[in-house]
């Protein structure tokens, strides 16, 4: 079993666990890392763990998104360019990631997205320890370990020939994957106290959460993994009229229930079909306004709507 909490990482499932033991013997190792994984399921905070438990640690950890980078600028943003380089660029040039992070880790997030160019130009560094900055002829040696994330299959993008075989091979040292939140449903409670203890702390409130929401909690898709939940609880805590807060989800993003086959077990039918019925009341409610429209639209009596809405500790009022 886990504390719960090693290096930003909140968890009590086994396999977690058993990741985060693997990751803190990988980082000793000064080896490259590739770590896959679904977006949101916390590649960076896995990258900084082992950053933090390297002989590194004393030095920067730099992170950049390959995809969030126009290709134009991904290349002087990693290596920096000399004076004189661009028209209205920097007039002593500027240096790059790559030196930022020298004696440290360099995290390249959504590496499938790096163009082709400038795969040519990781591999050199990867395979010569040196780099050259944009409008410059000398190279420069450089010692930094690599640390990639993808959420894509790079094997497929290798066939598609949009990513390069050798450069995979040069990353792909050491492989790990993180598991999507819905396969290790037993971590949402403690990343929701932990989340809630965050925004309580950020927006001066003092919200409880109660084991009904944290059930409900349990039993959704989780398509966004952790940062979709920690989004669903920033705004319980921001939106919720009451100190207990009231289950509620960001109607783009999830799609209801997604049930598992370890799901079945943690809740009994009728508590199931209960939170069920609670977001469904939750959505007429918001859609319907008032309680005679949602009983007109749902086909029940008035005093079923006002018996059920109360179980649930659902206000009346939208």
């Amino acid at each position: 079993a886990s504390d719960g909490y090693h290096g930003g990482m909140v968890y009590v499932s086994e396999k977690m666990n058993e990741l985060v033991k693997m990751s803190r013997e990988v980082s000793k190792v000064d080896v490259n890392v590739l770590i896959f994984g679904e977006s949101g399921v916390g590649k960076e905070v896995l990258a900084k763990l082992i950053h933090n438990y390297s002989l590194r640690k004393n030095a920067q950890f730099v992170a950049i998104n390959c995809g969030a980078i126009p290709a134009n600028l991904l290349e002087t943003e990693l290596f920096g360019y000399t004076e004189g380089t661009f028209t209205g660029g920097l007039k002593k040039g500027k240096d790059g990631l790559l030196k930022f992070a020298e004696g440290g880790t360099l995290f390249l997030d959504e590496i499938g997205d790096m163009p082709l160019e400038l795969q040519v130009k990781l591999l050199r560094v990867l395979e010569n320890k040196t780099y050259t900055p944009v409008g410059c002829y000398k190279e420069i040696e450089t010692d930094i370990r690599i640390v990639a994330a993808t959420n894509k299959n790079l094997k497929r993008l290798i066939k598609e020939g949009s990513f390069r075989e050798d450069l995979y091979y040069r990353l792909n040292i050491i492989k790990i994957k993180i598991p999507p939140l819905r396969e290790r449903i037993e971590d949402i409670a403690p990343l929701s106290l932990y989340f809630l203890e965050e925004f309580n702390k950020k927006y001066g409130r003092n919200k409880k959460i109660t084991p009904s929401v944290l059930k409900t909690l349990k039993y959704n898709a989780w398509k966004g993994n952790i940062r979709e939940l920690k989004n669903t609880i920033e705004m319980m805590v921001v939106v919720s009229p009451h100190r207990e807060l009231e289950y509620l989800e960001d109607e783009g993003i999830q799609e209801g229930y997604s049930v598992q086959e370890e799901d079945i077990g943690e809740l009994t039918l009728k508590e199931y079909i209960s939170n069920v019925e609670k977001e469904f009341l939750i959505k007429a409610r918001s859609k319907y306004g008032t309680t005679r429209n949602m009983a007109e639209h749902l086909e029940v009596n008035h005093s079923t709507i006002i018996r059920k809405l109360k179980k649930h500790g659902i206000s009346e009022r939208s």
